[in-house]
């Protein structure tokens, strides 16, 4: 069991700047930009001397893709929230994923660098009666890392404050 704990955006250099894609089409991107959605999970492990929830995440092409040439995140989203049809999905704020249960599938990878990574293979909606884990409070999500200097946390959305599911888009 799991909780989505953050969403973000990334910009990357686009390793495949130069390569034909299946279309026949030169690849003239000069970055990407990549989203991810991560999971703290029921199991704990330890982080400097503490038990801290297994931190796991899921990376995509940040585009929903269209119905006939659908994106990577746009089935990972959908089978995760059944909920999110090809007719919503365009007005999904992600931002409201956050705070949603999830049962994941996850795979371990060794990356270049060594070290061995957990990433997210799939999300299901747990069935009824599996509440979400709670986010920890002291959970720093990823755009507030990235500002040095700002005291406090990003505040969760407000379905994850209380206020119910009522307010998601689908």
């Amino acid at each position: 069991m799991a909780v989505c704990c953050d969403v973000f955006q990334k910009e990357m250099p686009n390793k495949y700047k130069g390569q034909v894609n299946q279309r026949g089409q030169v690849d003239t991107r000069e970055t990407i930009t990549k989203l991810c959605i991560s999971f703290l999970t029921t199991e704990q492990v330890e982080v400097d001397g503490k038990m801290k929830p297994r931190y796991a995440s899921a990376w995509f092409s940040a585009s929903w893709g269209t119905v006939e040439y659908p994106s990577n995140a746009r089935d990972f989203v959908k089978t995760w929230q059944p909920k999110i049809t090809d007719a919503n999905i365009a007005k999904l704020d992600t931002e409201k994923l956050v705070g949603l249960p999830a049962w994941l599938t996850i795979v371990q990878n060794v990356g270049k660098d060594g070290k061995t990574y957990s990433n997210v293979k799939s999300a299901v909606t747990p069935p009824p009666g599996h509440p979400a884990p709670m986010i920890p409070v002291d959970f720093v999500r990823h755009d507030e890392k990235a500002k040095e200097g700002q005291a406090a946390p990003k505040a969760a959305p407000a379905h994850v404050q209380g206020e119910g599911e009522e307010n998601l888009p689908f």
